[in-house]
């Protein structure tokens, strides 16, 4: 009886954190997906409303700052795909668990645009590990933070290899 007690209060109890949180995992890591796949992979960049909260945050900008509302990301894909035109992420991996969901992808692409104040020499950015934070709240992006490995970023963009 006390076994059956401790399964019924552990369900209830998740039960309760997606509806607190407004969350299901299963479609929090679908909309993450969908941001590498349609939104960076196929540019299909009018998905952005879709995704993101219109006040979301992100965190992980070169110089440690943050940005907040979705017109920075809308304003920052274009300059990505000039500067990226064949830019692809691959996702090794996704955790998720209640509003959070963490992906580790790697990235490729040619550098043809100046960008971070690094003028092109069509160098190769290859398989570069980044990861990615996201929180949800109703069914949208509110935050998002990046851990990218500048230091092998900018040594391939230079090409200087490794």
């Amino acid at each position: 009886m006390q076994n059956r007690l401790l399964v019924i209060i552990s369900f209830l109890s998740v039960i309760f954190q997606q509806y607190a949180f407004g969350q299901n995992v299963e479609v929090n890591k679908a909309i993450a997906k969908r941001y590498f796949i349609e939104v960076i992979n196929q540019k299909k960049t009018f998905l952005v409303d879709s995704i993101f909260d219109k006040d979301y945050q992100f965190y992980g900008l070169e110089d440690g700052s943050k940005a907040k509302g979705i017109n920075n990301i809308k304003n920052f894909l274009p300059t990505l795909f000039k500067a990226f035109p064949d830019i692809h992420y691959t996702i090794s991996d996704i955790v998720a668990e209640n509003d959070k969901v963490v992906m580790i992808v790697r990235v490729s692409a040619t550098h043809k645009e100046e960008i971070f104040g690094i003028k092109p020499n069509n160098g190769k950015v290859n398989n570069l590990s980044e990861i990615f934070i996201f929180r949800f709240l109703n069914n949208k992006i509110v935050e998002f933070w990046r851990q990218v490995d500048f230091h092998t970023l900018y040594k391939q963009l230079k090409g200087d290899g490794l």
